[in-house]
């Protein structure tokens, strides 16, 4: 992850503080060794455990997730582009075919939105 550019924090705005609309995601290492994700949507923050990480053969990361709201398990890829911004390229439920981002895309058709690293 740390080859891969992913540390720090990540949002589509990071001149304007974290909101619904504007959400900040932290990666970073913890004391244990592990890597944290830290959603902040203003009013709520939910902390996430990466459980492993892959870079796939065209430099996709790929990361199995513990996410605490809701509680379970989730795997995410992301994609880097050319400018060094990133974006979700699909989300799921572990295990299962529950999308709630399939080639880049939300359910509802909408793309993913790419993000800068602030930090």
């Amino acid at each position: 992850m740390k080859r891969w550019g992913l540390t720090g924090t990540w949002s589509q705005g990071c001149a304007q503080p974290a909101g619904m609309h504007n959400s900040h995601t932290t990666y970073q290492f913890v004391a244990s060794g592990s890597v944290e994700r830290i959603r902040d949507f203003g009013a709520q923050k939910f902390t996430d455990t990466v459980i492993k990480a892959n870079v796939g053969l065209q430099g996709e990361l790929t990361m199995a997730i513990q996410v605490t709201n809701p509680s379970g398990k989730c795997e995410e890829v992301l994609v880097k582009g050319p400018d060094g911004r990133i974006r979700t390229q699909q989300n799921r439920v572990a295990d299962s075919e529950d999308y709630s981002v399939r080639h880049g895309r939300y359910g509802n058709g909408a793309e993913t939105r790419w993000l800068a690293k602030c930090r």
